[in-house]
Order: structure tokens, then sequence, then C-alpha cells
């Protein structure tokens, strides 16, 4: 990552050296508006100058996938956020960033009716810090932070896909574990975005054939946008024994890893959402429950500090913006 700021004497000259050099962003100093904020705000929250010296712990990002609404990504996401949470402690601070449809079901699941979202954190980007978060996002009283979409419309479509991608970048280095709920989000675009940040990508999909053929359809549609679908595996929901179909069958179909199978809970699911838990807290030794811990374990959820401090430009953009 790269700023180059010109004046429009200099403008030609220097746009042209500077795409030799690999800059991707130019601040007009002779028509300075808020468009340079913006860009400087995005280039912080890449984290790197062209040192390549990481600026501090960079989250992982965990992006949980609905093959199509009502498959259950909402609840395995929350799930998860909960056992992650609870498996490391304070210190090891979980988001889960609530981007599923229909919009905030995952903040509704917790009980959670904080109205601050990803537009305003967005419009924030420059000012998220330690106490910006403590006192501006939405936070479950087992210690993990939430941040829902919009929830109206004219509202949703301000969000570009740059700003949200900047605004991860930004939040993975006060988070260890971000948990991305993008179950049922219909713009495939989005969705691509987001699981081009993923460090894991679950696919949710059950046993029935419309679920399968909705799970291939956007598979084939993220692999046209340049996602390696690769990277995905296959959380199999609503398994059921009698079925005689488990995850290894359906990611074979699917051309994707298996990962596991959750057994097929909805009234426990119900009852525990009706008491505004999830089940991993309502019945912890659930088969359910189980599962969700042995995926969580799976996953090397925490990565390493960073020892490096920022340096060069963007260290001391950092340190001139704070000041």
């Amino acid at each position: 990552m790269a700023l180059v700021a010109v004046g429009n004497s200099a403008v030609a000259d220097s746009v042209l050296a500077a795409l030799r050099s690999g800059v991707r962003d130019f601040i007009d100093l002779d028509n300075a508006d808020g468009d340079a904020v913006n860009i400087i705000s995005r280039a912080l929250a890449s984290g790197n100058d062209n040192g390549g010296h990481a600026s501090q712990t960079r989250g992982k990002v965990v992006a949980v996938l609905g093959a199509r609404a009502g498959v259950g990504a909402s609840t395995v996401a929350v799930n998860l956020s909960l056992r992650a949470q609870r498996a490391y402690g304070a210190t090891a601070r979980v988001m889960l960033l609530d981007f599923g449809i229909p919009i905030a079901d995952a903040s509704l699941y917790l009980n959670q009716k904080k109205e601050f979202d990803l537009l305003q954190a967005i419009n924030s980007l420059s000012r998220i810090d330690e106490t910006f978060i403590a006192s501006a996002f939405a936070s479950h009283p087992t210690g993990f932070s939430l941040l829902p979409m919009p929830t109206q419309p004219d509202r949703l479509r301000q969000i570009s896909y740059d700003d949200a991608v900047a605004l991860i970048g930004a939040l993975r280095r006060f988070f260890p574990t971000l948990v991305a709920d993008l179950g049922g989000f219909a713009d495939l675009d989005f969705v691509a975005a987001m699981v081009r940040q993923a460090d894991e990508v679950l696919l949710i999909s059950d046993p029935s054939v419309g679920s399968i053929v909705s799970a291939r359809s956007l598979l084939q549609g993220l692999a046209e946008r340049g996602v390696i679908v690769g990277k995905i595996r296959l959380l199999l929901n609503k398994y059921d024994e009698a079925l005689a179909l488990n995850a290894g069958d359906v990611g074979k179909r699917l051309g994707v890893a298996a990962l596991s199978e959750l057994p097929h809970r909805h009234v426990a699911i119900l009852q525990a959402l009706n008491q505004g838990k999830a089940l991993v807290e309502a019945s912890p030794d659930d088969l359910f429950s189980q599962t969700i811990d042995s995926v969580v374990r799976q996953f090397d959820w925490l990565p390493a500090e960073a020892s490096v401090k920022p340096k060069g430009l963007v260290g001391g953009l950092r340190n001139l913006i704070r000041r």
C-alpha cells in the first residue's frame, strides 16, 4: 500500500511514476477536500506500508455463508461466536459481523438492540480505537461485540464494497477473531468481497435438494467473481442419520471439503432463542453444542502478535492523526 500527494503542476509526472511503482491512491493537494481524509483513513486501515511491516495483531475472519435463507447460517454464526469467546477468554475478543438476511437476525437472537451499524462504523473509520469500540459497538454479556447492517434500505445502499473492506481491515487490528454472518445475503459481489478477506469460510447447507442446488449456484457465482472455492468448507446443518446423506456426500456433490454435521435441533434452538440465549449457552452438553465446540477447536482462531510496529509513511500518518 502506498500514497502519493500531488499538486496540479506535478500531476502528470507524479501519477506516471507512481503507477510504475505500484501506488494505488492519489491525493490532489490543490483540490483538498473530504476525499483526502477518506483516502488516508483507508490507507491506515489496510495496515502496512511498502516495507511490509504488520501494524498490530491481524485478526482472523471466519465467513459463514448460507446456501439459502433458512438453512441456519445466523444460528451457526451466533453459536460459533459465543463458543470462540468462551474458549479463549476475555483477552481473545470476538466481533460478530451481523450481515445476514433477514437483517440483524443474529442481534435479535442475542437480544441486542444497540443501533450502531455498519454504515455508521464506516463513517467513523478514522475514529476507531479502544475507547470508541467500547462506547459505540453493541456488546454481549459474554464479552464479544456485534455490528449489524443498517435496517433502512436507503442507508444500506450507501455502503460500498471498498469501504466495508477497509472497515474489516481496521477492526482486525482490535479483534483477534471476526465472525461474519453472510447467510442469505443476495448481493454476490459483496459476499465475494467479504470472502476474499476471510481466513476460514464455512458454507452452511442442509440435506435438502433445494439447499444443495442453491449451494452449488452460490459456489459457482463466487468462482465467477474470482473467489478460490477450495478455501470453503461445508458444515451440514439439520443433519439426521435417517436421511443417509452426510456432510461428506454433500461435499462431494458440491466439490468442497466437508467439515462436520450439525444435528437437527429445531425445537431446542427455538426454546433457547425464546429465552434470549443461544443453544450453546442453554444446553452446553447438547450434541449440537459439542459439535460447535469441535469446529472451534479445528480453527486456528488466534493470530500471532506482530513484533514490528509500523514505520515509514503509514506509521507517520497514523501518529500525526492521533495527535
